[in-house]
């Protein structure tokens, strides 16, 4: 089913959704953003002893299942859309619901890049050179600093996932990933952040200030 694309009425009140993990491995952790609020929870029961720890704070292990219904009914009561950067998000949250719930959600769920690419056509006169959220951070005044940036997540779990998979407890992983979890969750919530900040300057949408606690990071104490 192919989504339309995001209008400004459903991206002031959308949730924005946004999957870390592996490559032919279910998905390792799910965040989430809704009005300005950012929040995450562990969906890979291997990472459970990474719960709520220094630097990503307030994320815990939860039933991937459990948690994308939960995410499905706030989005049906409260009339919003959901709304992640690719096709991929989508198919991570129908793979743990059943049919007629598959169907639910792709009802209420944007493809943000199809709207990113559609503007990048208009104002720059040429097709967008990759899909990359990075990509239009950069262009729109959102720069994700280097350490959070491409193609270090996936490197930075199997780290993590290696040394829990021997036994070990949180604080017996190295220095290096203890800190690689905290990257991969600051990563997350930077991507949930550049997508809704893109999006609403893209749509020319005001990004109303909230208040300081609604501003900063729910996941990530920074030092």
């Amino acid at each position: 089913m192919t989504q339309p694309r995001i209008t400004p009425e459903e991206l002031t009140s959308a949730l924005f959704v946004d999957y870390e993990g592996n490559m032919q491995r279910d998905p390792t952790l799910l965040g989430w953003r809704v009005d300005g609020i950012t929040h995450g929870a562990i969906v890979e029961p291997d990472f459970a002893a990474c719960a709520d720890r220094w630097r990503a704070k307030n994320i815990f292990l939860q039933s991937h299942r459990a948690l994308v219904r939960e995410l499905i009914t706030q989005v049906s009561d409260e009339r919003r859309v959901v709304i992640g950067w690719s096709e991929h998000d989508l198919k991570l949250m129908q793979a743990v619901l059943r049919p007629k719930e598959q169907d639910r959600l792709a009802l209420m769920y944007r493809n943000a890049l199809k709207t990113a690419r559609s503007w990048h056509a208009r104002h720059e006169n040429r097709q967008a050179p990759t899909g990359e959220l990075a990509y239009f951070c950069q262009l729109l005044g959102f720069p994700v600093p280097q350490k959070y940036g491409t193609g270090r997540v996936g490197q930075a779990l199997r780290l993590i996932r290696g040394q829990l998979l021997e036994g070990r407890d949180y604080p017996d992983l190295t220095r290096r990933a203890r800190a690689s979890w905290a990257e991969v969750v600051k990563h997350n919530a930077l991507d949930l952040q550049g997508m809704d900040f893109v999006l609403h300057a893209m749509l020319g949408v005001t990004l109303h200030k909230r208040q300081p606690a609604q501003m900063a990071l729910t996941l990530v104490q920074t030092d």
